[in-house]
């Protein structure tokens, strides 16, 4: 069946007037009139009826009209997936997060990932920020997103910075600090610093040390193996941490945050596969690139 005469069909049916109809269509009269003949000589029935009150479907048009919609939708529908292929937007992509992307920007990426492109599958692992960088050079995830490191020694990834978070200082709610406005690292010097991998890229560039050592002090460090361990620890007063302003959005009643005066910043990362050309992950790259800005 010729999908274009039932849509021809389908605009005489809406408009009930082969001359309106035509001009919606932007073709002759004569053209649209020879198409229904053609169609209804397809279907073997009269598909409209001329009555004293003008055309109306015949009870064959009746009974052919409810699929012919499906089937024009269906097959719209089919056009659509095809060229969402060819433009790489179906399929399956595979990320790695850090902790740090839960409080930042994966629920906006994640939304306008859903808007841009439906029917793309984004499965999301979250991982220690040591673990991954390994995994995605070796193909098992494209892109590795949040991570806080700033640089790598791998050749075939790259690293892109996406944007700096301000530090925050993390301390338990009964703090003799707790309600300072700003806090400096000098005001820190006796504290118990704990390191997680959300603040690790701190160690790494040796940003925290040297930024304490200008302030006079070494920090006394304490690195638990599980990062969701944070928490409980600064509550108990077990020490204090440095964590990106994002996690303000954390509503725990014992514990505040504090804003550092002294301006040390976190580094929010994309790593990927030099290499990688698939669409799948130029599709995310332009969601996160959008996230960013509207942020």
């Amino acid at each position: 069946m010729d999908l274009r005469q039932v849509r021809y069909f389908l605009a005489v049916a809406q408009h009930l007037h082969f001359c309106r109809a035509a001009r919606r269509l932007k073709i002759s009269q004569p053209t649209l009139s020879q198409q229904i003949r053609a169609l209804e000589r397809r279907v073997g029935a009269e598909l409209f009826i001329r009555d004293p009150k003008g055309l109306v479907l015949s009870p064959a048009g009746n009974a052919f009209i409810h699929k012919a919609r499906l089937a024009v939708r269906q097959a719209e529908a089919a056009i659509q997936d095809a060229l969402d292929a060819k433009n790489g937007v179906t399929g399956h992509l595979k990320i790695v997060c850090s902790p740090l992307a839960e409080y930042t920007l994966l629920k906006d990426v994640l939304r306008l990932m859903r808007q841009s492109c439906p029917a793309l599958t984004v499965e999301v692992h979250f991982a220690s920020s040591a673990a991954h960088p390994n995994s995605i050079a070796d193909d098992a995830f494209s892109a590795y997103f949040m991570t806080c490191h700033s640089s790598l020694s791998e050749p075939a990834l790259l690293c892109e910075t996406l944007y700096y978070e301000g530090c925050v200082v993390m301390l338990p709610d009964t703090h003799p600090l707790a309600r300072t406005r700003t806090l400096s690292l000098r005001q820190l010097a006796q504290e118990t610093w704990i390191v997680t991998d959300l603040s690790e890229s701190l160690m790494k560039d040796e940003l925290l040390l040297s930024a304490c050592q200008e302030a006079g002090f070494e920090p006394k460090l304490l690195r638990p193996t599980q990062w969701h361990s944070l928490f409980p620890l600064v509550a108990s007063g077990a020490g204090i941490s440095l964590v990106p302003e994002a996690l303000q959005s954390i509503r725990r009643p014992e514990l505040r945050f504090v804003p550092l005066a002294d301006g040390l910043q976190i580094p929010v990362n994309i790593i990927c596969r030099k290499d990688d050309a698939s669409p799948h992950l130029l599709q995310f790259r332009q969601q996160v690139a959008l996230a960013v800005a509207v942020r």
